[in-house]
């Protein structure tokens, strides 16, 4: 028993914290988002919220699993977080959930099982509502397609539903994704395409991590071109050294695959 009584916890004040977390990704305080969002499941546990607790499981698993790549503590975490989903039928919250683990499937090598997940979230969509994270599922769906046409078309009807209307996060987790998905088959005009769709919608209000993908998607676009100067090598370098500072660990491959690419001719 505690020395003092704890004080109330109203649900407004949970939820509150809930709505703050959802900022601390896009400012790159990847330490401070999972953080709060531990934070808000110990308060929401003690005030009895599901929803809310669901809501600080679902940043930490966002955090932990697409941009830390924690890939076993996302995994130990979901079984517990989809049995919270399904006992007060938050479905949209679900979809999320097995996209996150469609990517963590993908990043372990098992391709059949990220496709599974990604098409079970993409189900769970269309029955519900693509609005909330329809545009980003269809960009997990093409980062784990094989065929280069059949890659495009998951991006383009991302790129349709942004235009219908979607949450905003839509804007900025799908260009990131896709960004990936037209890197993998060499399709540089695409990746510029989505480089500018981040730039013009953050345009009025800059956010750390939509200008970290933007140049690093186009720092690698170059090295794709056939780029190999030493400017774009120290560009590399300093987006690496960022990236790693602000545990972003799922886009340092790419540049560490770039950067030993350029490394013999940077080293004339």
């Amino acid at each position: 028993m505690p020395l003092f009584p704890l004080p109330p916890i109203s649900r407004v004040g949970i939820l509150a914290k809930s709505q703050l977390r959802a900022a601390t990704p896009h400012l790159i305080e990847i330490g401070e988002a999972a953080a709060i969002g531990r934070e808000v499941i110990g308060l929401a546990m003690r005030a009895s919220q599901p929803r809310a607790e669901i809501m600080g499981r679902a940043l930490v698993h966002w955090v932990d699993g697409v941009l830390r790549n924690r890939l076993d503590e996302t995994e130990r975490e979901s079984a517990a977080v989809l049995d919270l989903i399904a006992s007060i039928g938050a479905k949209r919250f679900e979809g999320q959930m097995l996209g996150v683990l469609a990517l963590v499937a993908l990043r372990r090598g098992d391709r059949d099982s990220a496709r599974d997940r990604a098409e079970r979230a993409l189900a769970i969509g269309a029955q519900h509502g693509m609005g909330q994270i329809g545009p980003w599922l269809h960009g997990v769906r093409a980062l784990i397609e094989t065929d280069r046409d059949a890659r495009r078309r998951w991006l383009a009807e991302g790129e349709r539903l942004l235009g219908l209307g979607c949450v905003s996060h839509n804007h900025l987790q799908l260009p990131e994704l896709a960004i990936d998905a037209l890197l993998e088959i060499d399709d540089f005009d695409g990746v510029e395409r989505f480089c500018d769709h981040l730039r013009s919608y953050t345009a009025s209000d800059p956010l750390p991590l939509a200008n970290f993908v933007l140049a690093r998607g186009r720092a690698l676009a170059d090295v794709g071109r056939g780029d190999r100067s030493d400017a774009l090598r120290a560009q590399l370098a300093q987006l690496r050294a960022q990236g790693e500072r602000a545990e972003l660990n799922s886009l340092l491959p790419a540049i560490d695959a770039a950067l030993e690419r350029m490394a013999p001719i940077a080293g004339r």
